[in-house]
Parts: C-alpha cells; sequence; structure tokens
C-alpha cells in the first residue's frame, strides 16, 4: 500500500481517481486540477468531504515543487474538436516538479496513446498494467 500524504488529481474530471484514492489510501489531502468549468463543479459537489483544493488551471507550472506523494492523471486527448495529446504531455512533464522525491506519478490512459514514451524519460518505471484498452502507468520520482 502506498503512503499517501498529499495527493493531486491531474486532469481531474469529476475527481473520481482523486476521491477514491482518498477513500482507500487515507490521504490527509486531495487536490484537484483541472480547467473545464462543468467539471469542476461535479467536484465541488463530490468532494464536499475532503480537504484540499479544487484547482481552475490549464497549466501546472504554478503548483508547488515537492508537494506531492502522488499525482494521478487521466490524461485526455479531445481538445476541441482535435485529437491530441500534446497538450496532456505538456501539462504532465510540468507537474513532475510539483512530486516529492519518491512520490508516485501514476497514468491511467488508453492504450493507444503513447505517455509512456515521455514518463520514461524523467522518471523510473515502476509497473504498467495493460487492460483491454486501457494502460495503467506507475512511475517514481528518483
Amino acid at each position: 500500500k502506498l503512503k499517501v500524504s498529499y495527493l493531486l488529481d491531474l486532469c481531474a474530471g469529476n475527481g473520481i481517481l482523486g476521491l477514491e484514492s482518498f477513500k482507500h489510501l487515507g490521504a490527509a489531502s486531495v487536490d484537484f486540477m483541472e480547467d473545464h468549468l462543468l467539471a469542476l463543479e461535479s467536484i465541488r459537489l463530490n468532494a464536499t468531504k475532503i480537504d484540499g483544493n479544487i484547482l481552475w488551471d490549464y497549466t501546472t507550472k504554478n503548483l508547488p515543487r515537492n508537494q506531492y506523494d502522488l499525482i494521478l492523471c487521466n490524461p485526455p486527448f479531445h481538445f476541441e474538436y482535435e485529437k491530441s495529446i500534446s497538450p496532456a504531455k505538456k501539462l504532465i512533464k510540468e507537474a513532475i516538479p510539483a512530486l516529492k522525491k519518491g512520490g508516485h506519478f501514476i497514468i491511467v490512459a488508453n492504450k493507444h496513446l503513447n505517455y509512456q514514451a515521455l514518463m520514461d524519460r524523467y522518471l523510473l518505471k515502476k509497473s504498467i498494467l495493460l487492460l483491454k484498452k486501457y494502460i495503467i502507468l506507475h512511475y517514481i520520482k528518483s
């Protein structure tokens, strides 16, 4: 079991990854980061008993350095009418400094999207779980 005090749900959507991880890992605080207003309102409704922040931003550059024990991300690949993982890759790369040394970064993504190449450049690979349509990438900051 991961020891988690501070958790970031990046590209949080409705916050389900952060909410479930908070419940099962016993984190002291969860921050949810999202740039879609409707999703943020969903998080507000779902996270009423959670200590943490709901962050409305399109960049991770302003996150505090060395803050989080765990960053979870289910990155988007639909931007307006365009399919691209470039914006998500930029967000993920910019979020790495917010992870504490020894912290974990877990990405849940569609299998056909290549986040593994990006993550291999910056973090140590811990494990990969392949599911029918999805891949779960687990990395550690050294």
